[in-house]
């Protein structure tokens, strides 16, 4: 039984074209995480995200009821700002001695904390708020507002669901950074759709108006449309002239050398 031949290895490009293509990957790589960065950044400043501050700010202050490290001192004394802090009711922040109350006891309960050994579960937090309503009965109140919140993990599961579909084998060198940004912009897809759409009706050309605004629009798009295609055909140059360059200096370090055609220097 005759043996398999043996698998030859594959042949690597040579030493300039090498470091041109991984040039050309890190470059590539730079620009993607500079567009995802930009695309994050637009999407933290777009209206549809200020929607969900509320609700971010609700989840911050039930995790200072919690009891399970030391909660933080309040940061304002300001009615208006102490119950965004604490996530106070709006009727209850319109009271100000109800407010009054919230921010005396809350003070006294910041100052008797004592963190406990193990984290409290839900329902040890939710006895012992229940315990404090005897002589904090206001603070108590929206402490218990907070435990009792109805809460479920299918965020947190339909993000890891998005996580697993972004898996390939191409990707599998992405950065901390690129896989943050990808999976934020992925999560909030229906904000950057908004954003695409409104992006879109921005573009459009005014049909009303002086004939003039409207040549002024026709002028910058055509303008825009030329730089890009400049851009693309200088980069096309650049790419070219590069493999050029690697191509002629991987056939010189490949000609061999031939000693017998150097002649000595006659003294004539």
């Amino acid at each position: 039984m005759s043996s398999l031949p043996p698998i030859a290895a594959p042949r690597r490009p040579p030493p300039p074209l090498q470091a041109q293509r991984e040039t050309n990957l890190t470059t590539a790589r730079n620009r993607i995480s500079k567009v995802l960065k930009e695309a994050v950044v637009a999407v933290n400043k777009s209206p549809a995200y200020e929607k969900l501050k509320p609700i971010l700010n609700a989840l911050e202050a039930r995790d200072r009821f919690m009891l399970a490290k030391r909660p933080p001192p309040l940061p304002t004394e300001e009615i208006a700002g102490v119950a965004v802090f604490l996530g106070v009711p709006d009727a209850a922040s319109r009271s100000y001695t109800t407010m009054s109350l919230i921010i005396s006891q809350y003070k006294q309960f910041c100052d008797s904390y004592v963190e406990p050994d193990a984290p409290p579960t839900p329902m040890e937090t939710l006895a012992t708020w229940q315990r404090l309503a005897a002589t904090a009965p206001q603070l108590a109140k929206v402490a218990i507002r907070h435990c009792v919140r109805a809460t479920n993990s299918c965020g947190a599961e339909r993000n890891f669901s998005l996580l697993t579909k972004m898996g390939a084998s191409d990707r599998m060198s992405m950065q901390r950074q690129t896989l943050h940004n990808t999976l934020f912009l992925r999560c909030n897809s229906w904000i950057v759709a908004d954003m695409q759409s409104e992006l879109a009706d921005s573009r459009i050309a005014p049909q009303v108006g002086s004939s003039a605004q409207r040549a002024e629009a026709k002028r910058k798009l055509d303008a825009a449309v030329t730089e890009s295609m400049a851009e693309l055909n200088r980069s096309v140059k650049q790419r070219r002239e590069a493999r050029t360059v690697a191509e002629a200096a991987a056939a010189a370090a490949a000609e061999p050398v031939d000693d017998d055609d150097e002649q000595p220097l006659s003294d004539g």
